[in-house]
């Protein structure tokens, strides 16, 4: 079984000997060309989502247990507890990139703007008779 195996090893060793630069280089442009189609002029460039800082009081009385559940939710975090807890699961959340801890009764999460409108919502597909 050794021997066997040493012998792939010695033909693999071999075949890469006798394989030249020009086919390994090749290879190399045959598949850089394949993979990118940077020229295409169809296709936009990706843009950067907007986003602002929403402010949120513990005075407010606006910031209902149900608002502080829809948060927790889209965060993936429990939604157990009254409102002060709710309130202080979100801003001691360890997610720094949403949230940012003002003081003991503010945070800031981050709300991203809704996506441009430009893209069709439905795609109505309309048949050929044959």
């Amino acid at each position: 079984m050794m021997q066997l195996a040493a012998q792939n090893i010695g033909d693999e060793e071999k075949a890469a000997e006798k394989m030249s630069d020009d086919d390994v280089e090749n290879n190399y442009k045959w598949d850089f060309e394949c993979n990118h189609d940077d020229d295409n002029g169809d296709v936009p460039p990706p843009t950067a989502r907007t986003f602002k800082w929403v402010g949120y009081d513990y005075e407010d009385k606006n910031v209902t247990c149900n608002v502080l559940t829809d948060i927790l939710n889209t965060l993936s975090l429990g939604t157990s507890g009254n409102r002060r807890v709710l309130f202080d699961r979100i801003r001691d959340c360890s997610n720094t990139d949403l949230i940012h801890k003002v003081d003991e009764n503010d945070f800031e999460l981050k709300w991203y703007d809704e996506e441009e409108e430009s893209l069709p919502r439905w795609v109505i597909l309309t048949g050929e008779h044959v």
